[in-house]
């Protein structure tokens, strides 16, 4: 399978109905970079204000369940919610990183 075709099955199944047996279906959208983590007023995280790159709109997603999944990017993510945090990824050209 080509790994781009593997990346959009991953991120593709969890929106189909019934792929968790007793959870809604989950929504996938691209082209929204993240410009900040939102959290509760006890500091949890409760979604994302984004950027729809096609309309240049700004909006907020709110998630039970919010997951990192930014790539190359991930570092640059994780320090909107922890400013000091130490980078641990090394991107390099051709590789892919898949957490299930």
């Amino acid at each position: 399978m080509v790994d781009s075709r593997l990346g959009l099955a991953l991120a593709l199944s969890p929106t189909v109905s019934g792929f968790v047996q007793g959870l809604k279906a989950a929504a996938a959208a691209n082209h929204l970079p993240c410009l900040q983590i939102l959290k509760d007023p006890d500091g949890k995280v409760i979604g994302a204000r984004v950027k729809d790159t096609e309309t240049n709109e700004e909006f907020d997603i709110r998630a039970k369940v919010v997951v990192n999944c930014a790539g190359p990017l991930s570092d640059t993510v994780r320090r909107m919610d922890h400013p000091d945090a130490t980078p641990v990824l090394k991107p390099a050209a051709g590789e892919k990183i898949i957490c299930f």
